[in-house]
């Protein structure tokens, strides 16, 4: 028997009322939800809770799961929107401390020889936003992929591959560089520069200079290649299995009528749970959507959403409050007895993200001489640093998705598209003579940045960093 049969036999004794359903559920899959919540939450109480109220939503929502056979996204679909909402309830965007991030294993170590690389996977994935944490987890360690991930997600298969691939490329990343730096620093004599005085802390610049300097080093690269497999990493970790007497927790939770509370977006018509704030960072999501609403009576509607290729999806028009007022009248003679009813129904829709992301930079240092190499202002600074401060995090946000930086470089206009915070670019250096002869006046170089959200919604803020065109060093 296939999964899917398997798991809709298993739905129909949920619904059915089969005193033994819910545990049957949970064998099944009570170890790959634990593991999954606990990697979110990195707590093993929280990991419990959110595992227990999981299989309890499932056995009193299970009459509502129109293909039963999606026994498995939708399990991994409520477990995310438990996780989320004890993390936004708890305030808590980063894993806490409570677990130790090697502690997932001596087979990563076999796998890789240096526990350090364990360490690495927890904090890469920590760093992500904890939608894209969710996503990692159930594409690369829980085999979720294409409309089963979108289904776990709660959004399309297409959206789903995006955003797969956009968080298996920055855990590849960040893992790149400690592995690069520790396995290659002894052959390329360029990243041994980049590491002079390194302390053996990966620091988020630091990760980002190395990741950029090993895709353009064919050297550096062919380390990364030979050593740096993140699924294979991730697989290598062993699954945390769900505590003993969690199942007879379980069950006698469910025999005590407790009822977890349901996901802040609701339930949708196929039984998944809404996403609720579902965003998503980074530019591969800001999708251009289409939008029909028919009108049916007052206030209702449904909508038709079309995006990228995917096919149509009929919807309910999104609502945050919903009031419904019934009122019933009889009419009866010796003969007939008639009974009318009028429902009406109003409806709050959520509002699109259209606050733009909140921005600042600034330059480090302000001022710059030419270049060194032409024996011209040796002692002083010839490249500045530009860092730009780019957040989106308010309700109903989509998250920071790039920042652009731009300036007229010493040969021509510069261009520089940073997905990953922290954003940066550097200016510099320049040589004694550009498009101005020198020696000559000093030279103001304006640099623009720009924030833009999963939304497309833009900021943009200018800092300037001064030429001194001049002999005047001191």
């Amino acid at each position: 028997m296939n999964r899917g049969a398997s798991d809709t036999a298993l739905v129909d004794r949920l619904v059915a009322g089969d005193a033994d359903g819910l545990a049957a559920v949970y064998d099944r899959y009570a170890d790959r939800i634990h593991d999954f919540c606990r990697r979110m939450l990195r707590n093993d109480a929280d990991a419990a809770d959110a595992t227990h109220d999981t299989f309890l939503l499932a056995a009193r929502k299970a009459s509502g799961l129109r293909d039963r056979s999606k026994l498995r996204p939708w399990l991994y679909a409520i477990a995310r929107s438990r996780c989320l909402a004890m993390l936004r309830d708890q305030k808590r965007t980063t894993p806490t401390d409570d677990l130790d991030p090697t502690a997932d294993g001596a087979a990563l170590d076999a796998a890789v020889g240096d526990r350090d690389v364990a360490a690495l996977v927890a904090a890469a994935s920590a760093g992500l936003d904890e939608r894209d944490r969710a996503a990692l987890e159930l594409h690369l360690r829980h085999d979720l992929d294409g409309a089963a991930l979108g289904e776990a997600l709660g959004v399309s298969a297409t959206h789903a591959r995006k955003i797969a691939q956009r968080v298996r490329d920055r855990l590849e990343r960040s893992m790149t560089a400690l592995v690069v730096a520790r396995r290659g620093s002894s052959d390329c004599g360029e990243l041994g520069l980049l590491l002079t005085g390194w302390d053996g802390a990966l620091t988020p610049k630091l990760r980002k200079r190395v990741a950029r300097h090993v895709d353009a080093c064919p050297i550096c690269d062919d380390v990364r290649r030979r050593h740096v497999t993140p699924a294979a990493l991730l697989g290598a970790i062993p699954l945390a299995p769900a505590p003993s007497g969690l199942r007879e927790r379980i069950v006698s939770s469910r025999g005590a009528g407790v009822v977890p509370t349901d996901p802040p977006g609701g339930w949708r018509g196929d039984g998944f749970p809404t996403p609720a704030g579902n965003a998503f960072s980074g530019a591969a999501l800001a999708v251009a959507a289409t939008v029909v609403v028919a009108s049916f009576g007052a206030g209702v509607g449904v909508g038709v959403v079309t995006a990228d290729d995917d096919e149509p999806l009929l919807v309910a028009v999104p609502a945050t409050t919903t009031s419904t007022t019934s009122t019933t009248s009889t009419t009866s003679t010796t003969s007939t007895s008639t009974t009318t009813s009028t429902t009406s129904t109003s409806t709050t829709t959520i509002p699109p993200d259209t606050v733009p992301p909140r921005l600042s930079a600034t330059a480090d240092p302000t001022e710059i001489w030419p270049d060194a190499d032409f024996g011209i202002c040796p002692q002083r600074d010839h490249t500045s640093q530009i860092v730009a401060d780019a957040r989106d995090d308010g309700p109903g946000s989509t998250g920071v998705a790039s920042v652009r930086f731009r300036w007229l470089g010493p040969e021509g206009p510069m261009e520089v598209d940073d997905l990953e915070a922290p954003y940066e670019a550097t200016v510099g250096p320049y040589p004694t003579t550009t498009t101005h002869e020198f020696p000559g006046g000093d030279e103001e170089i304006p640099v623009e940045v720009t924030a833009v959200d999963g939304a497309g919604n833009q900021s943009t803020t200018t800092v300037v960093v001064t030429l001194r065109r001049s002999f005047d060093c001191l």
